[in-house]
């Protein structure tokens, strides 16, 4: 049990050092794009991902799910191979079928994706970014089965370096666009997958074989709305953006957003390492009072971190071009909807123990319908205060309902109120700091939200949460 317990600290431990330097290679990397780049085209560049974004989960189709069960609960290595190959031919299929479809549209997607005809072959040449990644993202994912940590977050490690250093060079000595980046991931992606050497070999023997694909589509295909819902709430507003206003309001989004995900860096290595050891300690004696400490402490140190990012926004906003600098507004409360987008995992923990999946894809999809309509009631009176609102307002609800619904199989003893008190503590600070900064008070200032803050989490008594976590 012990090397079990020690060989998943130190996977999570990879795992989490992966997401560390693959956000800060995004993170030294995105103000040399933004000072080549026009927001204009930094908008449509975040349209071509979000729609090759949408694409990728039509590509997948619920397979990894799938994939991962029968996997594992097959002990024959040669049908697990079999299964394997069964999903990269469907998930190519697919990719090739969704790229020819897109070619024979042409520029009759323009109107749809808010881009320039000038700007359209980029798109096209994205679809090559999903026809790669199709291989490599599979080829990664069996990996990691085989716990293959340390291959996975080399490769994966490698792969974001390639793009940088490529994008880099491109972008200085070919052409300040975002065809450099594009170009950049193409070859990168290449690359890597050349790297996995003959082992990829294996899984580019492409199969055919009816009953596999019958019961890997028959167990995946019911998670695809989740997936779908996943996309809408993160990705759906740019293009609302654009066809309400313009790309140069995408761009300050997308940059807005960018920052705002960097709130992965306190929650990734959570996220990873949760999973399994929540399985382990539902059957505990005293599992129920575990998972009500740690959900508070969890809790309370996204709040902390949201509100810390927010503080230091106007200064870390100057790595970008003086263009951009206006996004730097609306990354607190971004920041605030990331983290209720990975919160609602962990308080979901009842569902997946009572294996009652659904529930959670039916909230998803009633707060992506949600969220779309607000985006579209709230932009043109609010501007991207209001895309941003609706966000906030989207994971909230999914967060509580998923609760209220967990709760209902696996009863976990909260202190809901104190929760509530601090998430509206949190949100009065992020707001007091938000309207400080742009209202250019002294930066002096910013130490009275933080007095507030701080004594609320003083009344709430969240120390008391850290005592008694011993386990056995």
């Amino acid at each position: 049990m012990l090397a079990q317990l020690k060989r998943l600290a130190g996977d999570s431990f990879l795992y989490a050092l992966m997401s560390v330097s693959t956000k800060l290679i995004a993170f030294i990397m995105f103000p040399i794009y933004t000072h080549y780049i026009l927001p204009s085209e930094y908008g449509v560049l975040g349209i071509i991902d979000g729609t090759i974004g949408i694409l990728g989960y039509f590509v997948i189709f619920g397979t990894d799910t799938a994939l991962a069960f029968y996997y594992f609960e097959e002990k024959d290595q040669e049908k697990k191979l079999q299964y394997v190959q069964n999903v990269m031919a469907f998930r190519l299929l697919v990719a090739v079928g969704l790229t020819v479809i897109a070619l024979l549209a042409g520029n009759n997607l323009v109107p749809w994706l808010n881009i320039s005809s000038k700007l359209m072959p980029f798109f096209y040449l994205s679809l090559v970014t999903l026809l790669l990644d199709s291989i490599n993202v599979l080829a990664l994912t069996v990996y990691r089965y085989e716990m293959r940590t340390l291959r996975v977050v080399l490769l994966t490690v490698a792969k974001m370096l390639f793009i940088a250093a490529l994008s880099y060079i491109l972008l200085v000595y070919w052409s300040g666009s975002i065809g450099s980046i594009v170009w950049g991931r193409i070859i990168s992606i290449t690359a890597v997958i050349l790297l996995s050497g003959k082992q990829m070999l294996k899984y580019l023997k492409l199969r055919f074989d009816k009953e596999i694909w019958i019961k890997v589509l028959h167990y995946g295909a019911p998670l695809v709305p989740a997936s779908l819902s996943f996309w809408v709430m993160g990705s759906s507003n740019r293009y609302i953006i654009a066809a309400m206003d313009n790309t140069t309001s995408v761009g300050i989004y997308v940059a807005a957003f960018q920052f705002a995900t960097m709130i992965s860096l306190l929650t990734y290595g959570i996220q990873m390492a949760w999973r399994p050891y929540s399985m382990q300690m539902k059957d505990h004696p005293d599992g129920k009072v575990f998972f009500a400490k740690a959900y508070t402490i969890i809790f309370t140190v996204g709040m902390f971190g949201i509100v810390l990012v927010t503080s230091v926004m106007p200064l870390v906003i100057l790595l970008l071009d003086p263009k951009y600098q206006t996004s730097y507004q609306y990354v607190g409360f971004l920041s605030l909807a990331s983290f209720l987008n990975f919160f609602y995992i962990i308080v979901s923990s009842g569902l997946l123990f009572a294996k009652k999946t659904k529930s959670i894809s039916g909230i998803l999809v009633f707060a992506a319908i949600l969220n779309i309509g607000l985006n579209i009631a709230l932009y043109l009176p609010f501007g991207l205060w209001g895309i941003v609102v609706s966000n906030v307002i989207a994971y909230l609800l999914t967060c509580i309902l998923v609760f209220i619904q967990s709760q209902k199989y696996y009863h976990v003893p909260m202190q809901v109120g104190k929760m509530s008190f601090l998430f509206i503590q949190s949100v009065i600070t992020i707001a007091v700091m938000v309207y400080l900064q742009v209202q250019n008070y002294a930066a002096w200032y910013q130490i009275f939200p933080w007095i507030y803050f701080l004594v609320s989490l003083a009344i709430c008594r969240i120390d008391r949460e850290f005592m008694g976590l011993k386990t056995k």
